[in-house]
């Protein structure tokens, strides 16, 4: 938290296939943890530069979230592709992964 109401919340994503690796490094503002926005990159350096995003969102309620995202391209991509239109609908369950009907109990006598 940077101050009452804004938060800032920064990311590293790393992706590899064992002979090529690309990086994401993202930050994102919270504003009284329901509007946010921020940007992207992608790439690690001046060769894999591949493209910068800029991303707006919005909490709805406790459980949906819509955000919008348009990356722009920077690699040799750019001669076919102008960028992406990126649009997300979230739905939260608002249960942990893992959480819900317990297990049935089994009882397991010793003598």
């Amino acid at each position: 938290s940077v101050s009452d109401g804004l938060a800032l919340q920064p990311s590293v994503m790393v992706r590899s296939d064992v002979t090529q690796t690309q990086m994401d490094f993202s930050l994102l503002a919270y504003i009284n943890e329901n509007i946010f926005g921020g940007g992207s990159y992608r790439g690690y350096s001046a060769t894999t530069t591949d493209a910068i995003a800029v991303i707006l969102g919005l909490k709805l309620s406790e459980q949906i979230t819509f955000a919008y995202a348009y990356d722009l391209t920077l690699s040799n991509l750019n001669t076919v592709s102008n960028g992406t239109h990126e649009v997300m609908l979230n739905y939260n369950f608002g249960r942990p992964i893992g959480q819900g009907k317990l297990p049935p109990i089994i009882y397991n006598p010793r003598f």
